[in-house]
């Protein structure tokens, strides 16, 4: 579907599925800032109609209630013309379910496989296909040693994923091996896949109502350190690995860009951080938080190692400091919250 001001014919296309999240905007913003067509995939018209108030003419946009059901993106290749590349990053990120299987596990691998198989069947034209998944997929214990980087791959099982405290982590891991597994399928296959796994991941909104959407658990923390939540005790953090959004969204877009991307894995982390260290920040540079708050905590950062030489060397990513990110998120939030 169009926006209602737009009058381009869509050619050298970039489905874009996630376009509404945190990560996706940037994603979405910087693909049209570099020139390309872009049809995000959205999961109702209002979304979709919301983004054309955003961006206008530049975007177009097509409904897929269900990115889980099978063939559930047949329609949009059949009739979206040209695409060229395919930005995967619609996933859950919830902590709060109720049914692991059916709101986390399967969306995430089903979403996953779902637009593979339609990429196959549907879109010859497509060149390439973006994942996002996790350094969760590569990380399976926070106190491992030694660095980690993207030959390592976390072992854990569907059924351990059911566990509560697993369940995210195991739906980035699962979901990212399913797709390499149906790769492998296919020897010869006319699109690669490259998968980009980032950290946890900081940044403003990039627009401020998004400061409360459930899509943002990445930064839930940080907004309630700005509303006072934790004002008796520092949080404990919710993945030790951070990476700034404008990180994440560059990577994706040189992966479609840069030939040596391809079949690859990429690791994006800035490095790691303990929630005191992100405190301190936000204390001395917005002393309008004082009783907001909590005094120092002993919090420690684990013993690993983190690599993130590929995403560097190959796509040419550049990483900023915690201070820099974490003052531009905690401004943005303070505006949202009206502080």
């Amino acid at each position: 579907m169009l926006c209602p001001e737009s009058t381009q014919t869509l050619t050298g296309i970039c489905l874009d599925l996630g376009g509404t999240g945190f990560i996706g905007l940037y994603i979405l913003q910087q693909l049209l800032q570099e020139g390309y067509d872009v049809l995000a995939i959205v999961r109702d018209a209002e979304k979709g109609r919301y983004l054309c108030s955003k961006f206008g003419e530049k975007v177009d946009f097509a409904v897929v209630e269900d990115i889980t059901k099978p063939d559930a993106f047949d329609a949009v290749f059949q009739t979206a013309g040209q695409v060229e590349y395919v930005i995967h990053a619609a996933s859950p990120f919830i902590y709060g379910h109720s049914d692991a299987k059916t709101e986390v596990l399967e969306p995430s691998i089903e979403g996953s496989l779902q637009i593979l198989r339609s990429v196959l069947n549907w879109a010859p034209s497509v060149k390439q296909v973006v994942l996002t998944s996790s350094l969760a997929a590569m990380v399976a214990d926070p106190s491992a040693t030694g660095p980690i980087n993207e030959s390592h791959w976390n072992p854990i099982t569907f059924e351990d994923s059911l566990k509560p405290k697993n369940t995210y982590i195991g739906s980035k891991a699962l979901a990212e091996r399913a797709a390499w597994d149906f790769m492998s399928q296919y020897p010869g296959i006319h699109f690669s896949l490259t998968t980009i796994c980032p950290g946890l991941v900081f940044g403003p909104p990039m627009f401020p109502s998004q400061s409360g959407e459930k899509d943002n658990t990445s930064i839930q923390f940080i907004n309630e350190l700005v509303q006072g939540l934790h004002a008796d005790a520092v949080p404990e953090a919710p993945v030790p690995m951070w990476v700034d959004v404008q990180a994440v969204s560059s990577a994706h877009v040189l992966a479609i860009r840069k030939k040596a991307a391809q079949d690859h894995r990429f690791a994006l982390v800035n490095g790691l951080y303990t929630v005191d260290e992100v405190v301190g920040i936000m204390r001395d540079q917005f002393p309008q938080l004082e009783g907001r708050l909590p005094a120092p905590g002993n919090s420690s950062k684990p013993p690993m190692e983190l690599d993130n030489s590929r995403s560097r060397d190959v796509l040419g990513v550049g990483y900023r400091s915690l201070e820099d990110c974490i003052t531009e998120t905690t401004k943005s939030l303070m505006a949202s919250n009206g502080i």
